[in-house]
Order: C-alpha cells, then sequence, then structure tokens
C-alpha cells in the first residue's frame, strides 16, 4: 500500500497506525481496541462495516466497487458503469440513426441518377421549350411504359394551358398554332391533332363573324369584279352582301333578294341553311368562296 493511502484496495481493510481490524492483535499479546467508540462517544476511525457490511466485493472487478475514493469519470454516472444493458441500447439506437442516414442518402441519390428526367422534362415543357423537351424525350423516354406515361400527363397539361391560353384571348391563335405543331413533331398523340382540329375551328367561327361583301364572280373561266359590274350596270347601290352572326344565324341580301337561315363551322367549310336547303362556302386566306352550277362568288370582309 501506499504512504497516502487509507484504505487498503483489495479488502477495504483501514491503513495507518491503530488500523488493524477490530480484536486482531498487533503483535505485542495484546487486544487491540474495537474501534467505534472514543472518548466522545463516538468513532474517531472510519470503521469499515459501515460501509462493507454483508457486501461482498473481493471476488468483484476493481472498477465495480463503489469505495469512497474512487472517481467516477466524467459525464458518466456510477450507474452507467455498473449497466451493461443501458450500453448496448445507445449502440443500437446510433446504428439505427446510421442506417437512416443511410436509407436517405440513397433515396436522394436515386431522386437525382434516377428521376432527374422528370424534373428536367417538366422544366423544359413549363417552359415551352420544346426542342429541349423533344431530345430528352427521345432519349430518356420512349421505350420505357412507366415513363411514356408520366410524360403524356405532362405533355396533356402543356396541350391543356395553350388551349386555355387561346379561349381567354391571352393568346393568339397563330401562337398557339405554332406551340401545338412543335409538340406534334415528337409527341405523336391524337390528344395533339384533335385540340388543333377544335382550336382551328374555333378560330374559323372568330373569323367569320362579321358582314362579307361579295367582290368577284367567275363563270364560264371569266372573272369580273361585283362593284365594277354593278357600276358599269348603273346598280352601284344594289347590295351583295352576307353577315354571320355569332349567334349562329346569318342573313343574305343578293340585289335585292333576302334570305335568312342558320350556319354551322366545320374545318374550313361553313355551311349556310335556309328552309332545310343547305349551300357550302370553303374559308381560305380571308376568303369564301361559293360555288353553285358552274358560277363561283367570293366574299371577302
Amino acid at each position: 500500500m501506499k504512504n497516502d493511502e487509507k484504505f487498503c484496495q483489495a479488502c477495504g481493510t483501514p491503513a495507518g497506525a491503530g488500523a488493524q481490524m477490530p480484536n486482531q492483535s498487533q503483535g505485542t499479546g495484546k487486544t487491540a481496541p474495537v474501534h467505534g467508540r472514543g472518548q466522545s462517544g463516538f468513532s474517531d476511525q472510519p470503521n469499515p462495516n459501515q460501509f462493507y457490511s454483508n457486501q461482498p466485493y473481493q471476488n468483484q472487478p476493481y472498477q465495480n466497487r463503489p469505495y469512497p475514493d474512487q472517481q467516477v469519470p466524467a459525464g458518466m454516472s456510477s450507474a452507467d458503469g455498473n449497466n451493461p444493458g443501458k450500453k448496448k441500447k445507445t449502440v443500437l439506437l446510433v446504428t439505427l440513426i446510421g442506417l437512416a442516414v443511410a436509407a436517405v442518402a440513397t433515396a436522394a441519390v436515386l431522386w437525382l441518377f434516377v428521376f432527374n428526367w422528370e424534373r428536367d422534362f417538366q422544366k423544359h415543357v413549363e417552359e415551352r421549350n420544346w426542342e429541349e423537351a423533344g431530345a430528352l424525350y427521345e432519349k430518356r423516354v420512349i421505350g420505357n411504359e412507366k415513363r411514356e406515361e408520366k410524360a403524356d400527363e405532362i405533355l396533356r397539361e402543356a396541350v391543356d394551358l395553350l388551349k386555355e391560353g387561346y379561349n381567354s384571348d391571352f393568346m393568339d391563335y397563330a401562337v398557339v398554332e405554332r406551340h401545338l405543331e412543335a409538340v406534334g413533331e415528337f409527341w405523336d398523340d391524337p390528344y395533339v391533332r384533335t385540340t388543333a382540329e377544335e382550336l382551328r375551328g374555333l378560330q374559323g367561327q372568330k373569323e367569320i363573324f362579321g358582314t362579307w361583301r361579295a367582290t368577284e364572280v367567275e363563270a364560264m373561266g371569266v372573272s369580273v369584279r361585283v362593284d365594277e359590274y354593278l357600276e358599269s350596270m348603273g346598280m352601284g347601290d344594289t347590295k351583295m352582301e352576307m353577315s354571320i352572326e355569332e349567334d349562329g344565324s346569318f342573313s343574305m341580301d343578293m340585289a335585292g333578294e333576302r334570305f335568312e337561315g342558320t350556319w354551322e363551322y366545320s374545318g374550313s367549310t361553313l355551311t349556310l341553311t335556309v328552309d332545310g336547303s343547305d349551300e357550302t362556302a370553303e374559308y381560305k386566306d380571308g376568303k369564301l368562296t361559293m360555288e353553285e352550277s358552274g358560277v363561283k362568288i367570293v366574299f371577302e370582309k
């Protein structure tokens, strides 16, 4: 034992002068005094039995013995050193947290390297960058059924937005038509074609609203300007015109002969109905052309 130690680190026996266990001889043949009582009635030396009575620590490791002088490492209670189960739970918790972080990192990698085509494709479509969208569609989408389904969904939404922009007069028909043509170059879907035809019909209806005057008559290969002909015949005030109304009705005044009826427009064909009889006119390049019995009449706004 070292000089400054007060107790034996093996058995807990007090050290120093007169520190023998009670009733044991110091080599003089006399019985050593029993510690625990002094002149004041209390022990002037610590009694090891106060701490270690009925506690068989002799066979336990030194680090597990709660001696008074033993120091507990900082950040750790004495209970921690005696509770290996708690250490195992801590290790298990750290392991689970590590696995969760690894799973999140793996998911992020999958998103960046597998699903980023969708993010990029969506971005190109929203910006109406059809060249980049088409290149990505052909490189990363075609041949993959699930990707084609997702890309079809994105493109249908884009076509619907173009249609909405036209219907709300936010976009000109010519602009919408160019966008639809660009989409149709890489997305061979009936939805693009049917939408384009629908908008073409709507645009045709918008363009035919109003009053149309007969400007030219062609018969037997001879073309005559109507206003010049009427002027030469002294009929300069004669009306030869047709009025197309937005409510689906029309009226026509041809040199004093008046007709009224309804109309329908499909594709580029205007159908005029009077008393159950139909006449058609083709719309092209801002002109309506009616043909009957080899005679053509051209109307312009």
